[in-house]
């Protein structure tokens, strides 16, 4: 079955009047979800348009708004995704007509379609700016009789039509008079005429502009109705939804930093939210911070959102998800005072964290991995080592001893993993002091007691290879474990012989380590136990890795000998894996 024809299908279904209404819901889900998937072609994009049009015309049983707004919904989608306004004018302007007609009766008693409508006409805005820009006294007067719940879909929809427009008014300074702002917000015109073929600087959002947020309103544009306007959304936002308010308040804030009108008028916004357990509240401080930052936030209200932000990462209470992301805001804390890396987008913490709260910091047996991990990244920013051992260097190794201790329990996997990245980002800030010894001292004493942790001392490597290039710290790292591997036991080496061998497979390519003891202790490995008749594969690939890799980074007269009998011996004696090597080492023959 072809695309068209399921649409074709679907269409009937939402024609049917024996479907259920849930399925029909599940259906326009479909559209919503996968519109290029489906309407692959223009005749069945006009098709289906034109279908749900009529569907949504014949609803009239106001039981049935719920499947109304999610036509609008769809319909919407339509529109975005094959972009009616460039492509489609004229099913757009009704589609648009269509949505006005559902908003403009402020009376009508279908309030989850009156709020669908303004959800699309919002949508519409943001994907063509300047889409309603000139009705916008008129939404401003509709959100003000509105009296219902819906009186947040209204207000939305009036802030994103308004941040537009001055957005509009900033980047194209020359062309509006001072008194252009104050019209727009008290000139209501006919809210049904509000866009034609014809109208004019529709284009789509400039959006570098908005993220560099770098525009201002030019000094002679007149703001006193912005800042009445402002004033009267701040007054109504504690009559909204959680995430509405944050929606309003953010976009709301870019026109206060456009227009250079004072932002006190958030100042309420702190007071009531500092203390909220709810994430979006929360967390609106922090967009408000980062934002405006000392004009908004005193020293005092900086303390008390910091102490608040520990509060509710260390809170037990509270999701995961809000713990972490607490955690997040405290390593990226939008302050000009941190301290921390000075890169852009790089981890810092603020100056006003007290020595007293890095304890609060320390893992504690109850945390989840994740948070342990934000922790210690916390950690690293609060200590400083400097190139002899101190307080700060033992603190921040002493910090790991209860992933130590769990792994030295068995929990390897998850365990090792935080462990190895909690080091990483030790050593990434702080290789250049002592604390750098104190990591090779640590993973050495580690992978020693534990070779399972050879794996991930290995990508540790790789990583710190790419970050420091010439740190002899891999190289006296890899040189410590092959001396101690070599010189060991066959028996403690028999073991863990895979975890070994991936030692010795990573130190063959560092031409600064012998490769003459690497290639007898295989030798005798080979030929003091049973690894040959037992014929393991995985264990004799790793052993023709390690050969190979002193092949290609060692000069083959160092090792012709000691190489040449290992090879000989396995090509000899280890079935399967012996077959394979004038295919794998011509190399080898070559130095004959």
């Amino acid at each position: 079955t072809s695309a068209a024809d399921f649409v074709h299908y679907m269409l009937q279904a939402l024609t049917s009047e024996n479907k259920k209404e849930s399925a029909k819901t599940n259906l326009l889900g479909l559209f919503q979800e996968y519109p290029s998937t489906l309407l692959t072609d223009t005749i069945t994009v006009e098709h289906t348009f034109g279908s749900l049009r009529g569907i949504y015309d014949q609803i009239e049983d106001e039981r049935h708004v719920f499947f109304q707004s999610q036509i609008l919904f769809t319909l919407t989608v339509i529109v975005v995704e094959f972009d009616f306004m460039e492509n489609q004018m004229l099913f757009f302007t009704d589609f648009l007509d269509v949505l006005i007609r559902t908003i403009a009766t402020t009376t009508s008693s279908n309030r989850i379609v009156r709020a669908a409508g303004c959800q699309c006409l919002r949508e519409l805005e943001v994907t063509y700016p300047g889409l309603l820009r000139n009705r916008l006294a008129t939404l401003y007067a509709m959100a003000q009789e509105e009296l219902t719940s819906v009186h947040q879909d209204y207000m939305s929809l009036f802030v994103t039509v308004l941040q537009y427009a001055i957005l509009d008014i900033a980047e194209n300074k020359k062309t509006y008079t001072e008194n252009k702002l104050n019209d727009m917000l008290l000139m209501q015109t006919d809210l049904r005429t509000a866009v034609s073929p014809t109208s004019p600087n529709l284009n789509r959002a400039n959006t570098e502009s908005r993220k560099e947020g770098s525009l201002r309103l030019p000094s002679t544009i007149d703001t006193r109705e912005l800042r009445k306007a402002v004033s009267w959304v701040m007054d109504s936002v504690a009559l909204m939804t959680p995430h509405c308010l944050v929606s309003v308040v953010s976009q709301l804030s870019d026109c206060v930093k456009m227009s250079g009108v004072s932002p006190t008028i958030f100042k309420q916004q702190i007071i009531r939210h500092i203390a909220s357990s709810s994430l979006p509240l929360f967390h609106l401080l922090f967009l408000l911070k980062m934002k405006f930052d000392r004009e908004l936030f005193e020293d005092l209200d900086e303390d008390r959102l910091l102490k608040r932000l520990i509060g509710h990462a260390q809170h037990p209470g509270l999701s995961l998800g809000h713990r972490l992301l607490c955690y997040d805001w405290l390593l990226q804390f939008p302050s000009q005072a941190s301290q921390g890396t000075d890169l852009p987008g790089e981890p810092s913490i603020p100056l006003r964290l007290s020595r007293h709260q890095y304890r609060l910091f320390f893992p504690s047996i109850f945390n989840d991995l994740d948070v342990i991990a934000r922790k210690l990244n916390v950690l690293s920013l609060c200590y400083e080592p400097s190139s002899t051992s101190d307080s700060a260097s033992f603190a921040l190794m002493g910090s790991l001893t209860l992933l130590d201790k769990a792994i030295q329990f068995g929990y390897v996997g998850v365990y090792a993993v935080t462990l190895f990245r909690s080091l990483y980002t030790f050593y990434k800030r702080h290789h250049q002091s002592v604390l750098g010894r104190e990591i090779f001292k640590f993973i050495l004493t580690s992978v020693l007691c534990r070779p399972k942790l050879a794996a991930h001392t290995v990508d540790f490597l790789r990583c710190v290879s790419r970050l420091t290039p010439h740190s002899p710290l891999v190289l006296d790292l890899l040189r410590s474990l092959c001396e101690q591997t070599v010189s060991a036991p066959l028996s403690s080496v028999l073991d863990n012989l895979s975890h070994n061998l991936l030692i010795l497979q990573r130190s063959a390519h560092e031409i600064q380590i012998r490769p003459t003891d690497t290639a007898r202790f295989l030798y005798h490995l080979l030929a003091s136990s049973d690894l040959c008749a037992a014929g393991d594969w995985s264990i004799g690939n790793r052993v023709l890795l390690v050969c190979r890799g002193l092949l290609q980074t060692h000069h083959t007269t160092t090792i012709c000998t000691e190489l040449g009998d290992l090879l000989l011996l396995i090509a000899d004696n280890f079935s399967d894996i012996g077959e394979s090597i004038p295919v794998l080492f011509p190399g080898w023959t070559i130095a004959f």
